[in-house]
C-alpha cells in the first residue's frame, strides 16, 4: 500500500489541475474565433501550397496589410488560414498570430505607406485598425481576424462583434461543428465546406440536380477539395451531404439518377465558359431540368417552336451542355448520345407552327436551322439535328464541325480528373465573377488569384 505525504498530495493536486487545464484546452486555438454562425468556411494550408506555388505568401492578405512578407508582420504562416462567410453575409479571414508585438510594429511602420491605415487602437487586449478601403482588422496575441469592408458608421458594431469572436477561446465554437471537422479531415491544401445556398444559383442548382425542387439549401452541404494542376487548371472535387437524415436519403437517391461519366463526346465539343457533362437517361434529366428555372430560361427561346423536351427524352448516355454565359448574347450547345431519333417525325409540325417572325429550314439530311427573334442585335439561330443514328447535336454557334480542336489542354486532363464522377463542370472564372454584385467582384477576384494565381479555368467534379 502506497501512503502519500501531504507534500506529495499537494503536488499531485497541482499536476491534476494542470492536466485538466491542458485537456480542456486541447484542440482549442486561434480557430476558436471563427464565428459560430459561419455558413461557408475555406482552409488554405500554406505549407502544402508552398510545395505547389513555391512560397507561403498570400497576396490577398499581404495586400490588405500593406506588407511584403506576412511572416515579418507577426503572422504565423506555418498555420492554415481560414476564409469564412457568416449567415448575414460578413466575409472574413482568420489567421494565427506569432507575435502581436511584431504585428503592431509592422502596422505602425506601414502607416502612410502604400496602404493607408487608421490609427491603431487597443480595446480589451485586442488591437484594432482599419484600412483606407474599410477592411477592419482585429488581433490578439494568438489570432487575427479581417472582415470585409464596412462603412465607418457601422464599424463600432463590427468591433463589438469581432471582440466577441476573438474572446471566444475555450467556449463552444464553430470549431466544434461537423462542418469544421469535415474541413479538417480534408487532405487537400485548399478545402471548403459550405451550405449549398452560399454558392451562385447556377452552382446550387447543379449540386442539387435530381433532388426535390423545394430542397432546403441551408440543410444541404457541399464539401470541396481544391488543387492547382501544373498546367494552369484548378480542380475542385465536390461531394454533398446533410446533417439531416431524410435529406441524406434524398441525396443518395439523386446520385442513383446518374451514371459515371466517360466523356465519350468530349473530342467533338467546343467547351465554352460554362459546361456541364453528365451520363444520364433523358427522362431523368428532363425531370431535373424542369425543377431548375436556370436551365429552363436558357432554353426558353428555342422551346418556342421546337419541342426540346421530346428531344431530351431520347438522350441516353453522355450529355454535354455548354454555354458562354459571360457574353451579351449567350450561346448554348447540346450534344448527347441518344436511344432514338423519333422527334424527327414532328419537325414538319414544328415548321408549320413557328411563331411569327421565326422559321425552321432544312439544311441537310436530318439537319435544321431554327431562326427566331433574339435580342436587340437581331435574329438568333439554333442549328440542330442528328450527327448519326445515335448522336444529337444542337447549337446556337453554327454548323457542327467534327473533332473541334479547342480546349486541347483541359480535354487531355479531364478523363483523369473525372474518374468515378457523376458530373463534371468546367467553368471559366469570369463567367462566375460577372454574375456577382459589383462590390463583390473585385474581392472575389483578389481572393481567388491569391489562392490559385492566374489560373482562370476551373474543373469541378461531383462524386
Amino acid at each position: 500500500m502506497i501512503v502519500l505525504k501531504m507534500r506529495d498530495l499537494k503536488n499531485l493536486c497541482i499536476f491534476c489541475v494542470i492536466a485538466i487545464a491542458m485537456v480542456s484546452c486541447s484542440g482549442k486555438s486561434y480557430v476558436d474565433c471563427i464565428p459560430s454562425n459561419t455558413v461557408a468556411i475555406m482552409k488554405y494550408d500554406t505549407e502544402e501550397m508552398a510545395k505547389t506555388v513555391g512560397d507561403k505568401q498570400l497576396s490577398f492578405l499581404s495586400g490588405i496589410l500593406g506588407v511584403n512578407d506576412i511572416s515579418d508582420a507577426g503572422i504565423d504562416a506555418s498555420n492554415s488560414f481560414y476564409l469564412f462567410e457568416t449567415n448575414d453575409g460578413t466575409i472574413g479571414m482568420c489567421a494565427s498570430v506569432a507575435s502581436l508585438q511584431k504585428f503592431r510594429g509592422k502596422l505602425k511602420e506601414g502607416r502612410g505607406g502604400k496602404v493607408k491605415l487608421s490609427e491603431l487602437k487597443e480595446k480589451d487586449d485586442i488591437l484594432f485598425v482599419s484600412t483606407q478601403d474599410n477592411w477592419l482588422i482585429g488581433a490578439t496575441d494568438e489570432a487575427m481576424i479581417i472582415v470585409n469592408p464596412t462603412i465607418e458608421q457601422s464599424q463600432s458594431l463590427t468591433v463589438r462583434r469581432m471582440t466577441k469572436w476573438l474572446k471566444a477561446k475555450g467556449k463552444k465554437s464553430f470549431s466544434d461543428t461537423e462542418m469544421f471537422e469535415r474541413l479538417e479531415a480534408s487532405s487537400s491544401p485548399v478545402a471548403m465546406v459550405a451550405q449549398a445556398n452560399v454558392f451562385p444559383e447556377m452552382i446550387t442548382s447543379l449540386v442539387s440536380l435530381g433532388m426535390p425542387k423545394n430542397v432546403d439549401a441551408t440543410k444541404l452541404f457541399v464539401s470541396v477539395e481544391m488543387m492547382s494542376t501544373e498546367d494552369g487548371v484548378v480542380h475542385f472535387d465536390v461531394s454533398t451531404y446533410s446533417d439531416n437524415a431524410s435529406l441524406n436519403d434524398q441525396i443518395a437517391v439523386a446520385k442513383k439518377g446518374f451514371n459515371t461519366v466517360n466523356l465519350s463526346l468530349l473530342p467533338d465539343v467546343e467547351l465554352l465558359d460554362f459546361s456541364v457533362m453528365l451520363n444520364v437517361v433523358g427522362d431523368k434529366l428532363l425531370s431535373m431540368l424542369h425543377d431548375r428555372k436556370e436551365f429552363q430560361s436558357a432554353l426558353a427561346g428555342i422551346n418556342m417552336a421546337i419541342d426540346i423536351d421530346k428531344i431530351i427524352k431520347t438522350f441516353e448516355g453522355e450529355v454535354i451542355m455548354t454555354t458562354d454565359r459571360a457574353s451579351d448574347r449567350a450561346n448554348i450547345t447540346l450534344s448527347a448520345e441518344t436511344s432514338s431519333c423519333n422527334w424527327l417525325e414532328d419537325v414538319g409540325y414544328w415548321k408549320q407552327s413557328c411563331p411569327a417572325g421565326s422559321s425552321i429550314k432544312e439544311t441537310g439530311k436530318q439537319w435544321y436551322d431554327y431562326e427566331y427573334n433574339g435580342d436587340d442585335a437581331g435574329k438568333s439561330h439554333f442549328l440542330f439535328g442528328m450527327r448519326d443514328a445515335n448522336h444529337f447535336y444542337g447549337s446556337t454557334k453554327g454548323v457542327f464541325k467534327k473533332a473541334i480542336a479547342s480546349n486541347d489542354n483541359v480535354k487531355r486532363k479531364l478523363p483523369t480528373m473525372s474518374k468515378d464522377s457523376r458530373m463534371v463542370v468546367l467553368i471559366r472564372t469570369n463567367s462566375i465573377v460577372n454574375s456577382l454584385d459589383k462590390p463583390l467582384q473585385t474581392m472575389v477576384t483578389d481572393i481567388y488569384h491569391s489562392f490559385f494565381g492566374n489560373n482562370n479555368l476551373v474543373v469541378v467534379t461531383v462524386k
